[in-house]
């Protein structure tokens, strides 16, 4: 991930001037950056609630199928033409908090799923003591 993307991952987490969706606007996409050299499409979607609830992990879920089903329905590209179609499209989730231990697989297993379709695929957590972004270690 670019400097600039980190830079945009974190404003989005602190609530700069970009809009702070999260779970809880499950038909939202909280935020969408397109490089303008490379016209790769890049989506943050804002892990806000705890996933140690399973109405979270519904949320959770929901909103990844927000997000596929905005890049999948043609939207995207119609609203950013910009967007580049041979370029492959970034989801990077942002989690406030690192995901427990049991949700992990579940991650890794919707991961692989999205892969799969053509994706790729970042989770990161948001450190304060270290006060940046740090990658999930999820293979």
């Amino acid at each position: 991930m670019k400097v600039t993307s980190v830079a945009l991952a974190c404003a989005l987490l602190i609530g700069s001037s970009f809009v702070r969706a999260g779970l809880a606007d499950a038909d939202v996409i909280d935020r969408l950056h397109i490089d303008p050299n490379t016209g790769q499409t890049l989506l943050f979607l804002r892990v806000d609630l705890p996933l140690t609830a399973e109405e979270n992990e519904y949320k959770f879920s929901h909103k990844v199928s927000t997000y596929v089903h905005f890049v999948e329905s043609g939207q995207l590209r119609a609203k950013y033409p910009q967007a580049k179609v041979d370029s492959p499209i970034v989801f990077s989730f942002i989690f406030e908090t690192p995901p427990p231990a049991n949700v992990v697989p579940k991650l890794r297993a919707m991961k692989d799923r999205l892969r799969v379709r053509g994706y790729d695929v970042q989770m990161k957590v948001f450190d304060e003591k270290l006060n940046k972004l740090i990658d999930l270690d999820l293979p």
